[in-house]
């Protein structure tokens, strides 16, 4: 070392020599700490991608199942409504062939067992029987005490016509059954919609 010390050039040369190796290593070493931070942003960006692709997935499944949805409430609606419009044509349908009953031969027989049927329903030993202008006019006496024995009540016929258009009122002071063919028209057609309804929100039994 005293050589070392006492020659100057052989001095430089070794300073030099030790600066090489030095930026050498602090070169090795800056090339490491680079490369790993390039491996970690690369593996950051992996990440960040994946979670993109995920993401992007979902709001994909997220987009077709609201179309999914969408388009079946579009066709329960269209269903609904073609049952509609149907349910509407029958009901126009059955409500002419009621009020063609007022004209028809067997008026009578539907109104019998209409009669029966409320005296079924209200068991009691009396009824005052209403009907339309056209079917008020087939309660007779004779008609009515024929019936009278079939149901084991007595009937007998209201001093006025009932207000509607077609069918049968059965009254006994307060109590009153409703065979009107309006009010049991729009009792089937309740229970047709309710049950129609049932079926498009599958829950019919």
């Amino acid at each position: 070392m005293a050589d070392v010390l006492g020659d100057p050039e052989t001095l430089i040369a070794e300073l030099r020599r030790r600066a090489q190796q030095t930026a050498l290593s602090a070169s090795e070493s800056a090339k490491k700490q680079a490369e790993e931070a390039l491996r970690q942003a690369e593996a950051k960006c992996q990440e960040l991608n994946e979670e993109a692709d995920r993401r992007a997935e979902r709001e994909v499944a997220a987009v077709r199942l609201r179309i999914s949805a969408s388009g079946e409430l579009r066709a329960r609606e269209r269903s609904l409504n073609s049952r509609e419009e149907l349910f509407e044509r029958v009901w126009e349908e059955a409500e002419n062939r009621l009020r063609a009953l007022t004209a028809s031969a067997d008026y009578a027989q539907v109104l019998e067992r209409l009669a029966l049927l409320a005296a079924r329903e209200l068991c009691e030993d009396s009824l005052t029987l209403a009907s339309d202008p056209a079917g008020h006019v087939l309660l007779t006496k004779d008609r009515l005490a024929e019936w009278s024995k079939k149901a084991g009540v007595v009937f007998v016929r209201a001093a006025q016509p009932a207000d509607a258009w077609v069918g049968l009122l059965a009254l006994n002071g307060r109590l009153r059954y409703d065979a009107a063919f309006p009010t049991r028209l729009s009792e089937a057609r309740q229970f047709l919609r309710e049950k129609t309804f049932r079926a498009l929100v599958g829950d019919d039994d």
